[in-house]
């Protein structure tokens, strides 16, 4: 036995593929290439409306070439399989459904940016659709496929050119949750019945992650049971969307400028320097030499004035702003970097309900820096807080105006 008939037994030997709403996913070699080919269940390949309804599909599919549509070509027996069954030979590729991605990696939904682009992509072409009268009606997992490492969705047998098929719960098996109401009951494909799958797809990804608030805002409406409740069209939805993320931004600066406002209040309460009550001592008395002390030794008394250091006003002045420099330096280096760790583009979106606490904690550490870099550099705490009070107001200012900037931009950017 060769190769080819090796692997050609082990699939006639078991390979169960992967089930789809329509069939049997598989991976065969044809004229020693490999191809993947559904094979159709018996109850949709012997039904004459599918039937009619897939060569549609698939005539519509060859005339327009976009990269979110998987072409397929319907085979005949001595093409695919001698065992007289109906199949599909997809476009060369290799491929999986979304499901099976899912599974084998759970942990890619909540890598940065994989629901957002997938919705996006998804509700892009479904607009494409629209426009041609034509709508998906299943947007579930076990439906929508993907090229090996890539992230672009590819979809086909789109769902309203099989509007004739009386069995729509057979046409649908194993993903009626994510087919609207109305269409299970036989009704007619509309926008608002995209809508509703979209939006049972979003509500499955999010299914065992946290889902963000704009997101639970936007299935609210668009997994109305009532068609008339959802919103009309997927574009719609779409400017929804990106309306509640800028309300979400609108949100997130808020809470950041309430915290630099506390942390600037803070400032001016716990860094003002205070005068402190000192116990007067009296200076201790010259004693006078005894000219008649035995003990009294001129030698000694002249070795001792000619090591005698004076250190005039100027030097004092020169090691006092020596040491403000370094005490500045030091402190702006670590405050920098707290203040990044509470106030950044990139976490502040995940991360509103612990910025006030995160603030707290971090005018704790400034404060205790500052008395301990005080301490290490020799100056005294009324001009150590004079130097923390502006070091710190400066860079609140520059990230109060970042954090502005970043709510009003990223709106603007998501419209265009």
């Amino acid at each position: 036995m060769n190769y080819e008939e090796m692997l050609n037994a082990r699939e006639a030997a078991g390979g169960k593929g992967t089930e789809l709403p329509i069939g049997v996913l598989r991976q065969t070699q044809i004229d020693h290439k490999y191809r993947f080919q559904i094979t159709l269940k018996p109850t949709l390949a012997d039904n004459t409306a599918f039937r009619d309804g897939l060569q549609r599909d698939h005539d519509w599919g060859a005339k327009h070439a976009d990269p979110h549509r998987l072409h397929y070509d319907i085979a005949t027996d001595s093409e695919a399989s001698a065992s007289g069954n109906t199949t599909l030979l997809l476009e060369p590729g290799n491929y999986q459904t979304l499901a099976q991605v899912l599974d084998a990696n759970p942990a890619i939904v909540a890598s940065a940016g994989f629901v957002d682009q997938m919705f996006s992509q998804l509700m892009a072409y479904a607009s494409k659709l629209h426009a041609n009268g034509i709508y998906q009606l299943c947007f579930a997992p076990q439906n929508i496929f993907l090229r090996k490492g890539s992230t672009t969705p590819l979809l086909f047998c789109h769902g309203s050119f099989f509007s004739k098929v009386k069995d729509t719960r057979n046409l649908y098996e194993g993903c009626e949750s994510f087919v609207a109401p109305e269409v299970l009951e036989g009704g007619e494909g509309s926008e608002a019945a995209d809508v509703y799958s979209l939006g049972k797809l979003i509500e499955f990804l999010f299914e065992k992650g946290g889902m963000t608030i704009e997101y639970k805002m936007l299935l609210k409406q668009a997994t109305a049971t009532d068609p008339a409740a959802r919103f009309h069209s997927v574009e719609e939805m779409k400017s929804s969307l990106a309306q509640k993320r800028g309300m979400r931004r609108s949100v997130i600066a808020v809470i950041a400028a309430l915290a630099i406002a506390l942390i600037c209040v803070w400032i001016y309460i716990d860094m003002m320097p205070q005068r402190s009550d000192m116990e007067f001592i009296e200076p201790v008395k010259k004693a006078e030499v005894d000219p008649f002390d035995d003990t009294y030794s001129p030698d000694v008394e002249m070795i001792l004035d000619g090591d005698t250091i004076t250190i005039t006003n100027e030097d004092m002045e020169m090691y006092t702003q020596k040491a403000e420099e370094i005490f500045r330096s030091r402190f702006e280096e670590a405050a920098e970097e707290k203040l990044n760790g509470v106030f950044n583009k990139a976490t502040m979106g995940s991360r509103e309900k612990a910025i006030l606490a995160d603030s707290k904690q971090m005018q704790d550490q400034l404060e205790e820096l500052k008395t301990e870099l005080a301490e290490e550099t020799g100056i005294d705490s009324e001009r150590a807080a004079e130097i923390a009070r502006d070091v710190v107001e400066t860079k609140m200012a520059k990230k109060k105006k970042d954090l502005e900037n970043t709510a009003v931009q990223k709106p603007k950017e998501e419209n265009e």
